[in-house]
């Protein structure tokens, strides 16, 4: 299983960021960032 973060650059998403790595880390999971730009 991985973790999947949507990113986009906003102070949301940074904290999002921080949290995801964390939890992935603890899970030994991978982290997938997905990044859309419109």
């Amino acid at each position: 299983m991985s973790v999947v973060l949507g990113y986009d650059e906003s102070p949301g998403a940074a904290r999002a960021l921080r949290i995801a790595i964390e939890v992935a880390a603890a899970y030994g999971e991978e982290l997938v960032l997905v990044y859309g730009a419109a």
